[in-house]
């Protein structure tokens, strides 16, 4: 038997992964822990996003997405916000600023340390989780600081 528990510890950053609706209208979004840097050139980032979250679903007829790192000091509302209710019932960018990348996949500057614009390459299905491989097409270093991590989002929780 596996305990969760014990994975808590292996630590990573914590981001919001955006992007539109199918119709390529409505912002939607929700916090990621699981990416990891797979490639320089071309720059190719790896992302896990839960199977049954509205999130998933959009973005795979959308194909780009925007991600953006959370510095340690960004608000908790946001970060809740963003990971503990879904976009298919609620407005998660509501009261932010956003903005938009090359690609049209809103994202907010609120506590981040920067922005990446992706679009995708590959999706492959791992039981309740995705698999994105997405390619880099923009970057842009946005303040100074120390990334979030898992492990200190779960200490203030």
């Amino acid at each position: 038997m596996i305990d969760n528990k014990a994975l808590w510890p292996i630590s990573a950053g914590v981001y919001l992964f955006t992007c539109v609706d199918a119709d390529g209208e409505r912002p939607i979004g929700r916090t990621v822990d699981a990416v990891s840097h797979v490639n320089v050139k071309p720059s190719i980032i790896s992302v896990s996003l839960h199977n049954g979250g509205y999130t998933s679903h959009v973005v795979k007829p959308f194909g780009h997405f925007s991600l953006t790192v959370l510095a340690k000091d960004a608000p908790m509302e946001l970060v809740k916000g963003f990971g503990l209710r879904s976009s298919k019932d609620v407005d998660k960018f509501e009261g932010h600023e956003v903005k938009h990348d090359e690609n049209g996949s809103p994202w907010i500057a609120d506590g981040a340390l920067s922005q990446l614009s992706c679009e995708i390459k590959t999706i492959t299905n791992y039981g309740d989780h995705l698999l994105l491989l997405a390619e880099v097409t923009d970057a842009q270093v946005l303040a100074q600081g120390e990334a979030m991590t898992y492990a200190y989002y779960r200490s203030l929780k």
